[in-house]
């Protein structure tokens, strides 16, 4: 049966060598390829079970993916508990032994100083949620923000449909709150980008780097969450207590502007790896 070698992440060639399971294949087990002072963590899989032309353009079969990608991130989660790894994006697949080695060898250099900078290092997550999507502010509600015949055409009458909206007219109550709901969402936004600044600010100095990323799709739950800040760190070891102090000191704070901070971690450093066009 011919195969392809499938690789999960990159390692020293001198890690140690725990039993890392089956591969993605599961009649073939996880192995070290190695090209001192590198080694690839790496396991066969059968042409028979995959795809290759599916699989770059995106069409490969969906449960298959699925349970490819669960593989993936549980082999390179347990080989970075041995030693500093630089995780593959999913999917990787070479011919055959001999041009992975080609393509190790010519990376060299690059892979073994990402190493270098990534050791005794973690990645951790940060994501902020808002639970609530807001409509007022409190200043509004209690009149901080209230229309006045000065400040906004509201306090001018109108004529509606022939009907003159005067001070106590139900049409000019109806805009006045929208007014006030408006004034409301535009506060609550400042406040937000306020609290977010803020927990950069705090956070920064206890990283060695730092990422923003994309924003997420809607949480899949019912409850009425949104993702409004999320970003990857990466900590020394000895500064992950501290970073953790911090964010449970950020959220105590949060907590009153019904944001609540999620920090998980520790993960590979899936976004600190530099590119190496494999």
């Amino acid at each position: 049966m011919s195969h392809a070698w499938y690789v999960y992440c990159f390692t020293w060639a001198g890690a140690p060598r725990a039993d890392l399971g089956e591969g993605v294949d599961p009649r073939f087990p996880v192995e070290r390829i190695a090209n001192p002072p590198l080694a690839a963590v790496a396991s066969r899989v059968g042409w028979d079970r995959v795809d290759l032309s599916k699989l770059e353009e995106g069409t490969v079969d969906v449960p298959w993916l699925c349970s490819v990608a669960a593989r993936h991130h549980e082999v390179v989660f347990r080989a970075a508990g041995e030693s500093p790894v630089l995780p593959l994006r999913l999917g990787t697949l070479f011919r055959s032994r001999e041009s992975l080695l080609a393509r190790m060898r010519a990376n060299q250099p690059q892979l073994a100083d990402a190493l270098e900078q990534l050791n005794g290092r973690q990645e951790w997550s940060v994501k902020i949620y808002r639970d609530r999507e807001p409509t007022t502010d409190p200043g509004a509600t209690h009149g901080a923000c209230q229309p006045n015949s000065h400040a906004s055409p509201l306090a001018a009458a109108h004529a509606v449909g022939g009907d003159v909206l005067t001070a106590d007219s139900p049409g000019r109550r109806y805009f006045a709150e929208k007014h006030r709901e408006h004034e409301g969402r535009r506060a609550a936004r400042q406040v937000l980008r306020r609290e977010l600044s803020a927990v950069e600010s705090a956070l920064e100095p206890l990283a060695a780097a730092w990422r923003r990323l994309g924003p997420l799709p809607a949480c899949p739950t019912n409850e009425p969450q949104t993702v409004v800040w999320n970003g990857v760190f990466l900590l020394p070891v000895a500064w992950c207590e501290a970073f953790r102090a911090r964010c449970r000191r950020l959220q105590q704070h949060l907590a009153d502007q019904q944001l609540r901070l999620e920090l998980s971690g520790p993960w590979p450093p899936y976004h600190f790896c530099p590119a190496f066009g494999v």
